[in-house]
């Protein structure tokens, strides 16, 4: 069994379950689709698998990337909570 801290770093517990997209995400979201739909009917099979393989890729290192940015962050905020709590009891 793990801790809540251990599950928090690893990102192993649903931290954003209830957020909600903004409307500039959806929009961006719906402008990708949109041209994923257009190049799509411009390519055969091969380009096709390449440019499925090329997206999930890039989904991947966003993924790695987030991931990252969130221990970061994490390790950041309970440094300074440890910081801070320091300061109160010293």
């Amino acid at each position: 069994m793990t801790s809540i801290i251990e599950d928090f770093y690893y990102y192993e517990c649903d931290v954003c379950e209830g957020i909600s997209n903004t409307e500039k995400y959806n929009q961006d979201k719906q402008e990708l689709l949109d041209l994923c739909d257009k190049l799509d009917s411009t390519l055969n099979e091969k380009q096709k698998e390449m440019l499925s393989r090329i997206n999930t890729l890039y989904g991947e290192l966003e993924l790695e990337t987030e991931k990252t940015a969130y221990r970061v962050g994490f390790k950041s905020g309970v440094l300074l909570g440890m910081e801070v709590s320091k300061d109160n009891y010293t």
